[in-house]
């Protein structure tokens, strides 16, 4: 568990190591496990700037608004491990702000923004996911 833990560390701090130092980050959300071993990450920050293992690009202004209003809409901001004991589940980590959480239930609000950031992830030409 230790391991995992620290892996998870040195992923964030690669992740957050790739965006310009003065940037501030908007979103970081990652979605791991899953049967085929699914390792999704990306990372936004204020700018706009999408961070993925593949490489990066930039949102338009109506993409960056539209992930802002996703991620507004969320009011679970704290972690749970109810549906982390079923096979093959999926671990979604999202912070936003002040917030990180992580959850194998995909809570309804989070829903919009993590349908957003599945599809960067693939926009972006992550395959792991």
């Amino acid at each position: 568990m230790l391991a995992f833990g620290m892996a998870l560390v040195l992923a964030i701090s690669g992740a957050i190591s790739r965006i310009a130092p003065h940037s501030q980050i908007l979103v970081e959300y990652e979605r791991t496990g899953g049967f085929a071993g699914v390792d999704v990450r990306v990372t936004v920050d204020e700018s706009g700037t999408v961070v993925l293992r593949t490489g990066r690009f930039a949102l338009t202004p109506a993409e960056l608004r539209d992930l802002r209003g996703d991620l507004h809409l969320i009011t679970t901001h704290s972690s749970s491990r109810a549906g982390c004991d079923i096979a093959d589940h999926f671990t979604y980590m999202l912070a936003h702000h002040a917030h990180r959480a992580t959850r194998c239930l995909l809570p309804s609000d989070w829903r919009p923004a993590v349908t957003r950031l599945d599809g960067l992830a693939a926009r972006g030409g992550d395959r792991t996911g």
